[in-house]
């Protein structure tokens, strides 16, 4: 996907995610998915779209969390509860790789642990989350 059109839709994206209320995030992971069903297994690739599906939900209530972080007034301009540049643009360039990661995986061109990965590296920059 071209960064321009990544620059445009991860805005419209996390406002649209800001409709919802804030919630906590669950504790997702990929072994919650990965686990047949007792009544005689699910297929491969069936795991793999339920991995993903669980994926995209952890990455909207992730990036709903994020909104609220990088909505905050920047650091140095008065507010005491303010955000750093330097922390939201981390978040900016962690969300867009997460982001990728998911459509690759959506398209076959990645898996489902790359996108934990970088769902995982997501989570680690943005405050309380």
């Amino acid at each position: 996907m071209n960064r321009k059109i990544i620059a445009l839709a991860l805005p419209l994206a996390l406002t649209l995610a800001s409709c919802a209320q804030p919630t906590a995030l669950p504790t997702l992971s990929p072994t919650a998915i990965s686990a047949p069903a007792a009544s005689g297994g699910v297929s491969n690739i069936d795991q793999v779209n339920r991995g993903i599906a669980v994926a995209e939900q952890t990455l909207t209530l992730l990036y709903q969390t994020a909104l609220s972080y990088t909505s905050l007034p920047r650091c140095g301009t008065g507010p005491r509860i303010c955000s750093d540049r330097a922390v939201v643009k981390e978040i900016r360039d962690r969300a867009v790789q997460a982001h990728n990661a998911l459509v690759a995986a959506r398209k076959n061109e990645g898996s489902v642990e790359h996108v934990w990965a970088a769902i995982s590296a997501f989570r680690v920059v943005v405050p309380a989350s």
